[in-house]
């Protein structure tokens, strides 16, 4: 293994851990600079992105040309803003760094990581897989529950996703018959479990939703999904109330389940003040933080409302109180207005199109990688809506996407290499 794969691992193991670290060996913030850091060593020291096997493995095959555009464009808004602003040097860094970073890593494990390498980044998912299980059981017992409860991870935002992304995983073994349904079932069980106990009401509906979607892209098209769909429609709802009638009281139970009750938690003061947004209502009280027509085009400037307790500005004291930080849509709005947030959405539906070219080949392999994309990707625009994770932590869902393409690149190159020989 060359010195810079290894260095590369080091950043993933550091994006998968550094919150254990955290919470358990040093409480500080800094903790999750560790990956960042790293990736700032590789690119600039050790040439990450720059060296002969980086140049071979262009991703602009992979990407097309729009994404990086759009990224550029992001990029050119958000600095365009700070200087309309007049954002401090620091803060402009810090939200370079905070959106960028994962964009980094992707193109890190893309340039010059090979097939051998999709072998031991899938032992590195199962074994954070059971690391994760070992950390909710230990968390759940020591009373450690709800918001707080992360596993791995610094918190229930972060896991969600986390598990989201290991449905897909799982899903893709099974329905490619490279999995036992009794393991499969085992391992959805534990996830579920951990939902539960995390109080993520999001996933007690989009963990079917997942396993369907899996099952329709991963199996080829038939009757049989129609069929399977009818029957989850009729089953779902006495399944859940079930399932969660084991570990919550009735009123929890009715009051998750009531279509009324989860229209209101997406609408209702995510604070307590009648200032505080909630996913539903963002657009309209928007104007609380957008007052001029240059902040509706393109906000006040990228990082200027970043959360940081080091590089925090007076827009983050000045808008805090309607917690548009717990929102990548908020987020986005506040930083680079309606435009930047335009572009952003942009930028992912089109990786959603890429992915969706892919899954129209033929060859199984690619159509599973580009599948597994497709379903990272979908689900990332539920997380864009849901939290603000995407901002925040998204190593995760980028290293996801850097896989799939890896996984697309590598079986296209021996395709091409079984058809010169022949």
């Amino acid at each position: 293994m060359t010195k810079i794969k290894k260095h590369i691992y080091w950043v993933i193991y550091a994006a998968f851990y550094c919150s254990v670290i955290q919470r358990y060996v040093w409480p500080s913030q800094l903790c999750q600079l560790i990956p960042d850091v790293i990736i700032l060593f590789l690119c600039i020291f050790e040439k990450g992105l720059t060296n002969s096997r980086a140049k071979k493995n262009s991703v602009v095959p992979l990407l097309g040309k729009w994404i990086p555009r759009m990224l550029i464009l992001f990029l050119g808004v958000g600095l365009f803003s700070d200087a309309v602003n007049f954002v401090e040097p620091t803060a402009v860094i810090w939200g370079v760094r905070m959106v960028f970073r994962y964009s980094l890593l992707f193109l890190l494990v893309v340039n010059n990581f090979d097939e051998s390498d999709l072998y031991k980044l899938r032992k590195v998912l199962d074994y954070s897989f059971y690391a994760n299980v070992v950390l909710v059981f230990f968390q759940f017992f020591m009373g450690v529950t709800g918001d707080s409860m992360g596993g791995i991870w610094g918190g229930n935002g972060e896991l969600s996703t986390y598990i989201i992304c290991i449905t897909f995983l799982y899903s893709s073994d099974y329905f490619n018959k490279r999995m036992k349904f009794c393991r499969y079932a085992l391992i959805m069980a534990l996830l579920f479990t951990t939902a539960i106990w995390g109080e993520i009401k999001m996933l007690y509906f989009i963990i079917p939703l997942c396993i369907y979607g899996s099952y329709v892209l991963f199996k080829k098209f038939s009757f049989s999904h129609v069929i399977v769909l009818a029957i989850a429609w009729v089953v779902t709802i006495p399944v859940l109330t079930t399932v969660l009638s084991l570990y919550y009281d009735e009123d929890y139970v009715a009051k998750t389940l009531n279509r009324e009750e989860l229209e209101a938690y997406n609408v209702n003061n995510y604070g307590f003040t009648e200032e505080s947004l909630n996913r539903g209502t963002i657009f309209e009280k928007s104007v609380i933080f957008l007052n001029s027509p240059i902040e509706y085009a393109v906000g006040h400037g990228l990082g200027s409302a970043n959360m940081s307790s080091i590089f925090h500005t007076d827009v983050f004291e000045t808008y805090k109180r309607t917690c548009y930080g717990f929102f990548t849509m908020s987020y986005l709005l506040i930083e680079v207005g309606y435009v930047g947030l335009i572009l952003f959405i942009m930028a992912h539906a089109l990786l959603l199109y890429r992915f969706s070219l892919f899954y129209k080949m033929k060859d199984k392999v690619v159509k599973s990688w580009a599948a597994i994309g497709i379903l990272v990707t979908s689900a990332t625009f539920l997380m864009i809506y849901y939290n603000s994770v995407p901002l925040n932590n998204y190593y995760l869902g980028y290293l996801f996407w850097a896989m799939c393409f890896l996984g697309i690149r590598e079986r296209l190159r021996g395709l091409n290499q079984e058809k010169n020989c022949g």
